[in-house]
Parts: C-alpha cells; sequence; structure tokens
C-alpha cells in the first residue's frame, strides 16, 4: 500500500511554553490563526507533540520546520505545501460585496462629465466632515505592558519608534501610528521575555491583540471584548 503523501503538516500537533507553564496541544491550523492574530511570534516557544512525555525538543516557533512557514513573507495565505499563487487577471466577487468593474479611461471621463445644465455632482466629505468611506491609515494604539524579566528600555524605545506617544502610567502608552495591533505586538515582543506580558488595542478599528497572557485569560479576555 503506497503511503499518503497529502495530509497538511499543519494537522500536526503542538504544545506551547508560556512563562513556565505549558498549554495545548494545539493543532497547527489553530497555531496559524494564533500567529495571524499576533497571540503566537515567531520567538513563541513550542515543541511538537509525538515525543515520550518530557522528551519534547522546545525551540521558538519561527525556527520549527513546520510553523516557520508562517512567519516568512505570506506564510499566513499561501496552503502549506504549494508554490505561491500567481494573481489571477479577472475580477473576482467576494460574498456580500459588489464586483469591481474595470473601465478605461474614456469610460471614465464620460461617467463623471455632468450632462448640459446638470450641476456636476460633488462627493466626499464636505468642510469640517469625515469621509467614513475611506479607510484608515493611522490608528489611535493604547499599549499595556507588564515587564518582569528585564528592563523595559529596549521595548519602550521599540515604542516610541512606531509614532506620537505619550506615557500615561508606569505600564501603559498611547500612541498614533501606522501599524495595527498585532504588527505593534510582534514588534515589541522582540524585546520581551518569556515571563513578560503585553495587551494592545486598537481603538480606532475596536481590534486587540496580546502576548504570553496565557489561554485562561484569553477566554476571559473574549468573553468581555465584544466586537460591534
Amino acid at each position: 500500500m503506497e503511503a499518503e503523501t497529502d495530509q497538511d503538516p499543519l494537522d500536526a500537533r503542538w504544545v506551547l511554553q508560556v512563562a513556565g507553564r505549558i498549554y495545548g496541544p494545539y493543532t497547527g491550523h489553530a497555531l496559524k490563526e494564533y500567529a495571524r492574530e499576533g497571540r503566537v511570534v515567531p520567538h513563541s516557544i513550542v515543541a511538537r507533540t509525538g515525543s515520550p512525555a518530557g522528551e519534547e525538543t522546545w525551540m521558538p516557533a519561527a525556527e520549527d520546520p513546520v510553523l516557520g512557514i508562517l512567519f516568512q513573507p505570506g506564510g499566513m495565505t499561501q496552503p502549506m505545501g504549494q508554490p505561491a499563487a500567481q494573481p489571477s487577471v479577472q475580477p473576482s466577487v467576494q460574498p456580500g460585496t459588489q464586483p469591481v468593474l474595470h473601465v478605461t479611461p474614456e469610460q471614465t471621463a464620460a461617467a463623471t462629465t455632468p450632462a448640459a445644465g446638470k450641476p456636476a455632482p460633488s462627493y466626499g466629505p464636505r468642510k469640517n466632515q469625515i469621509d467614513r468611506r475611506a479607510k484608515p491609515t493611522s490608528f489611535n494604539i493604547l499599549i499595556v505592558a507588564d515587564v518582569k524579566s528585564r528592563s523595559s528600555g529596549p521595548m519602550e524605545t521599540a515604542l516610541m519608534s512606531l509614532g506620537p506617544a505619550y506615557k500615561v502610567s508606569a505600564n501603559s502608552w498611547v500612541v498614533h501610528t501606522p501599524s495595527g495591533a498585532p504588527e505593534v505586538v510582534n514588534l515589541l515582543t522582540q524585546h520581551l521575555g518569556s515571563s513578560d506580558r503585553l495587551f494592545v488595542v486598537d481603538a480606532t478599528r475596536n481590534r486587540t491583540a496580546w502576548y504570553n497572557m496565557g489561554p485562561e485569560t484569553e477566554a476571559k479576555i473574549r468573553q468581555v471584548w465584544k466586537q460591534g
């Protein structure tokens, strides 16, 4: 009988080590989603299950032969074991959205030129009004850090590089930055230890990301924090 070769590598299971405690096991698919949310980062400590108890090989997630692919460019969206997909030349329609129509400059000019005797339509925000159709390009971020393992200086330096920032208290900051919550977590956790914790709120888009909170705390956050 021939061995099956189409098994998804992410069907395997891993355990996480957070602040000296072991959590899991989790499938690679679950860890992929955690990585997308910023809850698992390249230096999160993981071990693949299947070895005798207590003999797991611990390593940073970025060094795991399978999970490491998630932290490479395009790794979050590309199916495991498949070559990068080429962009399609055909317009696609997502459920619940309108199709994107490609028009020529002449068609655009004809559509935007008012008919004789009719005033040109006015679009966009008026003076002192906000165009809420436009997607934000920068965000108001709240950062709360619990740093125990080392000085918070390097992390704070990285935080201040994100954009205009202000230290509200000993362990909390507000910052305006082009980076979203997951990107902020990925940057700052490079300067945190295994016993440190981080919670980030994107107040502009009502999103959160965190590091090293543990499954119990994560579950409580999800119960309380509701997205509209």
